[in-house]
Order: structure tokens, then sequence, then C-alpha cells
């Protein structure tokens, strides 16, 4: 009896084993297999990155982290923080301004960076030796406007990063994190998907958009400011412009069918991207933060998140340096006194933070209350960088 169940269980077993080896060999399960497989190679591989979108945020972090890393200049201060500081430094100027001092600086701010964005570009970069100074240009009104979890933009952002590290300061930064989040970072087919597909839709578009980037890369620097668009083309010298409508050019200006904005001269001061990023930062600006409903909380957070940051570059051995940049008159409610005073609370509990380490540029000069020096409320447009760029330097002679 316990011989024919042995036989019975064997006999079994070994269908079992055949079952499983047909159903591997069969071609309808290792081609698929196979081509995800070659497709996940693919679009971790260079010739993939070469090809990605020039202009999303993913590819504008990776690019960013990668020219720091081969600058040429080596620099020894290291420029943090959103599209304010990308727009806002002029490094050219700067380096000019500072030559004599043995200043070399590059940047590492990115557009659309939350803090763990900018907390992961600095871990990144914190190794280059030559770097003794990182100067973080904050937004103060940032504090009233953190979320628990991640936005997209943000997320495709990280993911450009080791999984493991993102993983693990997301943790500290008490992001929710699911099993759906892990597979994003983990696997490139999921979190790629759409750039693969816009690239195989639209492959002329495509073509398009690379050829553009590499004609508009700088030979020392991955970005500078030369945007002559002025927000004095929309904005009432006597009202605020958010609230109006942005329809109403100025003066002596003309609007086509394509929303170009041209002098009598015909000379181009505006055009539909410019029009749109006046109405989407307008629509930011006029929000009251600091009377949300669990801003005190959200506040908590930045804050718990920000030390996390701010301890990491005092252990690393650099000098930290907080600049608050300057926006325009549309704007001032972000960087009011009251707003400044849950900073000062906070950096009076940091020892390695004093007087000396912050740099308050929210009013540095009369001419930042024109709106010529802006490109939208809260962007310096190029003429604007170069100005604010030279009074910054200022601070270090």
């Amino acid at each position: 009896m316990f011989f024919f169940c042995f036989s019975k269980n064997e006999k079994t077993n070994t269908v079992y084993v055949m079952e499983k080896k047909r159903f591997y060999t069969d071609s309808r399960f290792y081609i698929p297999v196979l081509f995800v497989l070659l497709l996940e190679l693919f679009l971790r591989s260079s010739l993939y990155e070469s090809i990605q979108k020039p202009r999303s945020s993913a590819k504008n972090i990776k690019n960013i982290v990668s020219f720091v890393k081969k600058s040429k200049i080596q620099p020894n201060l290291l420029f943090l923080g959103t599209s304010v500081a990308f727009e806002g430094i002029n490094l050219q100027v700067f380096n000019q301004r500072l030559q004599a001092k043995g200043i070399r600086a590059q940047s590492g701010a990115c557009e659309s960076a939350l803090l763990i964005n900018q907390h992961l570009i600095y871990k990144e970069l914190k190794s280059i030796r030559s770097i003794q100074t990182i100067v973080h240009i904050a937004d103060p009104i940032f504090p009233w406007t953190t979320s628990k979890k991640i936005n997209a933009i943000n997320l495709s952002m990280a993911n450009e990063f080791s999984p493991i590290r993102t993983l693990s300061l997301m943790q500290e930064y008490q992001i929710p994190i699911d099993s759906t989040m892990k597979r994003f970072f983990y696997f490139r087919t999921i979190s790629y998907r759409k750039d693969l597909q816009d690239a195989i839709l639209s492959p002329l578009q495509r073509i398009k958009s690379l050829t553009k980037a590499r004609n508009r890369s700088h030979a020392e620097f991955y970005h500078v400011n030369q945007s002559s668009f002025q927000l004095s083309v929309y904005a009432n010298p006597k009202s605020n412009i958010c609230g109006a409508s942005l329809r109403n050019i100025r003066k002596g200006l003309h609007l086509d069918l394509q929303g170009n904005v041209f002098t009598k001269e015909n000379l181009k001061v505006s055009d539909s991207y410019h029009l749109n990023t006046v109405n989407r930062t307008c629509s930011f600006v006029q929000q009251n933060y600091t009377s949300i409903p669990n801003s005190s909380s959200a506040k908590k957070l930045f804050f718990a998140r920000l030390k996390l940051f701010y301890d990491e570059i005092h252990q690393s051995g650099h000098t930290l340096l907080v600049v608050f940049p300057a926006y325009s008159r549309h704007a001032h409610k972000l960087n009011s006194n009251f707003v400044m005073q849950a900073w000062s609370e906070f950096f009076a509990t940091l020892p390695y933070i004093q007087s000396e380490n912050i740099i308050d540029l929210r009013f540095p000069h009369k001419e930042f209350l024109q709106d010529d020096l802006f490109y939208d409320p809260l962007h310096l447009n190029g003429e604007g960088a170069i100005l604010f760029t030279k009074i910054l330097a200022e601070r270090f002679l």
C-alpha cells in the first residue's frame, strides 16, 4: 500500500515537472517575458537617455546632476533650490564678480523640485571634493504648502536617483510608500511608460525638441536665463496683476491670434507660453496659504524635513548659507514678515545657523518693485537675474 502511494505521488510530481517545463519553454510565455526584460534594459541604457524628452522634469534633474559632476570649473560653491534659483542666479555674472575671491560656483537648482529632490540632488553631489559652501535659495512660503504625499512630477524626478536611497529618504520625510510606488521606482517600464509612449506617437516632435536642446546647451553652465520677456507687458503699474484680465496688455502693444505680443516696431515681447506661465504663477500667488486649515501641521512637517536636509549639509562639513530671494510686488504676501517669523523661529533651533548664514534679499533694491525685471510674479527674467546676482555677489566680497 505504501509503495502504491509513493508511486502515485512520484507520478504526480513527474507530471507537474513536465507541465512546468512545457510552460516555461512555450513561446507564448518566454517571448513576452524576454521582450519586457530587453525593454527594461533598453530604458536603463545611455541610448534611451539620449532620446528622453529633454524638457521633462525627470530628464532635467538628471541632466543637472550629470552636468555639475562633469563640470570643468571644479566648483567650491553650489546653489540649490527651485525654479526661483534656476532662473534667478546668473552663474556667468556671479563667477566673474567673484573670480578674484577664488569662488567658482555651479548650480544644482532645479525647476519644480520640492525639498526631497533638492535633498537628493545634494546627496548625489556632496561627494565632489572641491565643494565647500552650499547656498540654499529658500522659498519662504513653502512651509505652508507642504504635503505629506509627493506629487507626480516630483515622483518622476526622484525616480532618477537610486531607489534604495530615495525610498530611505522618503521614509525619513514621512512620505507614505506603497507597493505601487515601489514598483514605480524599480521598474523603468512603469516609470518611463509615458515618455516612451510620447516618443513612439510623436517621433518628429521628439527629434525637434532634442535638436533645440542641443543647440541651446551652454559650455560652462547648464542654464543661463536669457529671457527678455517682461511681466510689465500684462501688469498695470497701479494694481496687482493677479486677479485681473491678462488679456489687457500694455498700451502700444498688439496681440495676434496665436497669443504673441508685439511692439509697434514688430518686436516680439511675449507669447502664449509666457502668458500661460503668468496665469499659473498667479494662481499660486493668489492662495492665502497661511490661513488654510491644517497649515500649522504642514509647516511643522516642512521644518522637520528641512532640519534633516540642513543637518546633513552641516554634518558633511559644508558651510550653509540660506538666501531669501526677491519676488515681484504681486507676490509680497508670500515673503512677508509674518511668513519670515516662522523661519526665524526655526533657525533659532539650529546652533550652526547664525545671522551671518542668512542673506535676506527679499527686497534688495527699489528697482525690484518694477515689473520690467520679472518674467512672472515669482521669477526674474534675464535682466532681473543679472541685477539680482550682482547684488548677491556683493555679499561675498
